[in-house]
């Protein structure tokens, strides 16, 4: 069946009155979470062209349209079960001020010597995830930083996950 009026067209002039605003959307973020569900975000904004052509925000109450999302869930599957990363022991040399420990690595630090301690946590359940000094626990937290005193024998400090 043909349509008896002449097809409208897909373009409005606007060079006496400026056009109707609507609304732009950005493109999605990354999904916030490496595993799991995160979120996404993306900018929205309500925008118009004046009497000339040129492009112009404007408020959001001149969008008549119902405003877009800008953020929404994601899910990039599970994240699986904890695994140690590491059961790596290391020996501190003088030079190191700066270390990396794996869930379940342990670190000696000698007389002398200070050093920060990282211990990634990244699919773990960061509220089981401890420090011990010697092996007793001290505290939860992503870094540790240590001075062992010249006086004092060496310590073990270990990252470990309950």
């Amino acid at each position: 069946m043909e349509c008896p009026l002449p097809k409208p067209s897909e373009t409005e002039n606007c060079g006496i009155v400026e056009c109707p605003a609507s609304w732009i959307t950005g493109e999605w973020t990354e999904c916030s979470a490496s595993c799991g569900s995160g979120e996404q975000t993306r900018s929205v904004m309500c925008e118009g062209r004046d009497a000339r052509g040129r492009r112009e925000i404007r408020s959001e109450r001149e969008c008549r349209a119902e405003k877009p999302a800008s953020v929404q869930m994601c899910s990039l599957g599970s994240c699986g079960k904890p695994q140690l990363l590491s059961n790596r022991v290391f020996e501190q040399n003088a030079s190191e001020k700066k270390l990396t420990l794996g869930i379940g690595g342990v670190a000696t630090l000698y007389q002398g010597t200070s050093i920060k301690i990282k211990c990634p946590r990244k699919n773990f359940d960061k509220k089981k995830i401890y420090w011990t000094k010697n092996g007793k626990r001290i505290r939860n937290d992503g870094n540790l930083c240590f001075f062992t005193p010249r006086n004092s024998f060496s310590q073990k400090i270990a990252c470990l996950f309950s």
